[in-house]
């Protein structure tokens, strides 16, 4: 089980802080989250905040509408299915988070690499990629606990 927070709040001694935007002093943690790169990120879009930040207010807030009101047709109809992975409510209910959080994850992870590589010189902006690197292997932690858990094989005293 990773515990990411512990590494990402070490201290930076002052000389570091300056070149903290530098590529080449620093690796973002968050590089290894599969999916994280341009182009694969997004693979995953479905009607989440993390896309329709794409579209003006007054689409967004009717695609946001028409989910709701999709799910609640959905549910009168009773064509939803009950989550479930292997045998377990509980189980598919982790998964579905487990996935969720996946995509959060690499979203972050590819905030920080585009906020920290990118060719412009804002402080600001860099120090918003770093956070969002630290968020990305918090999240990414999350996700690790989440599959350790569902996919163990035998319970014992430590995951029960």
């Amino acid at each position: 089980m990773t515990r990411p927070t512990k590494s990402v709040r070490k201290k930076v001694s002052p000389q570091k802080k300056e070149k903290q935007g530098s590529v080449a002093t620093r690796r973002l943690l968050s590089a290894d989250i599969p999916g994280s790169k341009a182009g694969e990120w997004d693979r995953g879009l479905v009607l989440r905040e993390t896309f329709l930040m794409y579209l003006s207010e007054d689409p967004a807030d009717f695609h946001r509408w028409l989910s709701r009101r999709y799910f609640a047709w959905l549910c009168e109809k009773n064509v939803p299915v009950e989550p479930c992975y292997r045998s377990s409510r509980a189980k598919g209910l982790l998964h579905a988070a487990l996935l969720d959080l996946r995509y959060i994850a690499e979203f972050l992870a590819y905030t920080a690499r585009e906020s920290v590589e990118a060719d412009e010189d804002s402080r600001l902006e860099v120090e918003h990629g770093w956070f969002a690197d630290s968020l990305a292997m918090e999240v990414q932690g999350l996700v690790d606990r989440i599959d350790e858990r569902i996919h163990a094989g035998k319970r014992t005293k430590r995951n029960v």
